[in-house]
């Protein structure tokens, strides 16, 4: 699961790069450099599920450790 959230959180940034304009990007961008509000919308999302994602695992490897153990104490 987590090599498959790296793989997503790296592939849909650099598939969104291939489609920019680099005219279109200068003359939108001044000294920020900042893209749309699509791509700042992208990022974030993608942010949030990381960290999402992340919990999730930090929770599910907590329990299986805790399982494991409980059934080494019982042996």
């Amino acid at each position: 699961m987590s090599v498959f959230a790296g793989v997503l959180a790296g592939m849909l940034p650099a598939v969104g790069n291939t489609r920019v304009q680099l005219g279109d990007t200068l003359k939108e961008g001044g000294r920020s450099g900042s893209s749309g509000r699509g791509r700042h919308r992208l990022r974030n999302s993608l942010v949030v599920t990381q960290v999402a994602l992340a919990v999730v695992l930090l929770t599910v490897t907590g329990l299986s450790a805790r399982g494991f153990r409980q059934v080494n104490a019982q042996s």
